[in-house]
């Protein structure tokens, strides 16, 4: 699986972890929205955009929309395509990450003189919306001249096939199937391409560059015909940031593996089985590192009134003596603000095939819905640590996490493993049981707080969290846990 990272993803690539970056790549296209959309108010959150896309060391799609267009059509394959823009604008890209204001950034921009400068962007960016606006208006009319071609009983006849088209519902089945919408958008298509190759637009060039269309926008297409369907049928026109969404479907080809990640369900419309949530997205990778395979569950809370409180696994199999059905052990998932977390947890399964959560649970006021079964583990009364993952961009997230796994680590060693109650640790496990206690205290009221790595550190020395009691931190968690396993 890869993902395709939108403009909206860009902007949260923080939130994401190595898992699903390594597997990402971005556009030019991309780069090019952000920097075009540079004024006052958005400079802060572009420039630092672009940092960490600069700073990820992720793949880039460097072909801009227009070159993707022309050469979706075999007519041109002889052309040489001559791309020069991407060195300015990554360039503009550097310069906005190194520069403290807006005013600083167009001041450098005008010093260097490049070719295409930050308002040859800006314009591109218009550009491209008011290009595809027009084409819209075009193929509405087209659409709609094909339609008033059919019979007076409100039928068209296309490729052989009669399609009934006597009310609203039935025109939007039918241009969503992409028989005649599909046609339009190539058609589109090709007018662009033509344009780019400096050919005359002849009827004859134009019919020769359309019927060379070898399907690598299926896509795009796909999207842009169900999306013109929907406006059509309403009689609207696109918004102007309709444009941009559609043109990052460019960038998906035909490949059916690649999926967009996006927090825009614009895109849930118009491509839906190539669409991925961020969210969707970081609940999977939670999965990968549960090792399971398939889809979480829901299930329904009903506590049992003689059930103990952390005490799932005899509970469910107590219920099971009782009622019948099996107990299924699994993975119950917590969403927190900051982090999804998994802990094994047993749930119930009745006679009757529901699953339910019988174990009562105080501390939360709502406990969790959603359960991962797990049928390669079951519980043979040792302590299963839980699994978590940042779902934040806040590194203090990342620290918290290692700090509840080095705790863990220290209770759970050896024959503690298999003990509930009473924990045997030695002088030296001791101090550091205690000092991860503290620090988790610490850095929770932080993350609370809203506070950063380099926020003030909690011990009001004025020095930045980063650079005094959280310098280093995860490395130092991990070399007292090779000490203490060096002498076990």
């Amino acid at each position: 699986m890869r993902y395709y990272l939108d403009t909206s993803a860009v902007y949260e690539m923080k939130r994401l972890p190595k898992a699903i970056l390594t597997s990402s790549f971005y556009s030019v296209f991309s780069v090019v929205e952000i920097i075009a959309g540079l004024y006052q108010r958005t400079f802060s959150r572009r420039k630092a955009a672009i940092s960490n896309l600069l700073n990820a060391g992720i793949d880039c799609n460097y072909t801009f929309p227009e070159q993707f267009i022309f050469r979706s059509f075999d007519f041109f394959n002889n052309y040489d395509f001559k791309e020069e823009r991407t060195g300015d604008l990554f360039s503009l890209a550097d310069e906005l990450k190194n520069a403290t204001s807006l005013e600083e950034f167009i001041e450098s921009d005008q010093r260097k003189m490049r070719k295409y400068p930050f308002e040859y962007f800006f314009d591109l960016d218009q550009t491209y919306s008011k290009g595809f606006v027009a084409a819209a208006e075009v193929g509405k009319s087209q659409i709609g001249t094909g339609l008033k071609g059919g019979n007076e009983d409100n039928t068209l006849t296309l490729n052989y096939e009669i399609h009934q088209l006597d009310s609203r519902r039935k025109i939007v089945d039918f241009l969503s199937k992409g028989l005649l919408n599909d046609s339009i958008t190539i058609y589109a298509l090709a007018n662009s391409s033509i344009m780019i190759s400096g050919e005359p637009n002849t009827d004859k060039i134009h019919q020769e560059v359309y019927e060379s269309y070898n399907g690598s926008l299926s896509k795009y297409l796909q999207g842009y015909s169900n999306y013109s369907a929907k406006k059509i049928a309403n009689d609207s026109l696109p918004d102007r940031n309709d444009a941009q969404d559609l043109s990052h479907l460019i960038y998906l080809g035909k490949e059916a593996d690649t999926k967009i990640l996006s927090n825009d369900t614009f895109f849930a419309k118009a491509v839906p089985e190539n669409f991925m949530t961020i969210d969707e997205a970081l609940l999977q990778t939670l999965g990968g590192m549960l090792g399971v395979k398939t889809e979480p569950i829901c299930v329904s809370y009903n506590p049992a009134n003689w059930a103990k409180e952390n005490e799932c696994f005899p509970n469910v199999l107590e219920q099971v003596r009782l009622h019948g059905g099996q107990c299924v052990y699994g993975w119950q998932v917590w969403k927190l603000p900051y982090m999804l977390e998994a802990e094994f947890h047993a749930v119930w399964k009745s006679p009757e095939g529901e699953h339910v959560d019988i174990t009562p649970n105080t501390v939360l006021n709502k406990p969790s819905r959603q359960f991962w079964v797990d049928t390669q583990k079951t519980f043979e009364g040792k302590q299963i640590s839980n699994i978590r993952i940042n779902t934040s961009s806040n590194g203090l997230v990342d620290d918290l996490i290692a700090l509840q796994n080095f705790r863990f680590f220290l209770e759970n060693k050896g024959d503690n493993a298999f003990r509930f109650d009473t924990k045997q640790l030695n002088d030296g496990e001791i101090a550091g049981w205690n000092f991860a206690k503290e620090m988790i205290g610490h850095v929770q009221t932080m993350i609370n707080s809203k506070s950063r790595h380099d926020s003030e550190c909690f011990c009001r020395t004025g020095d930045p969290y980063n650079q005094c009691h959280g310098q280093n931190l995860i490395n130092g968690l991990k070399q007292m846990e090779v000490k203490i396993r060096s002498y076990s």
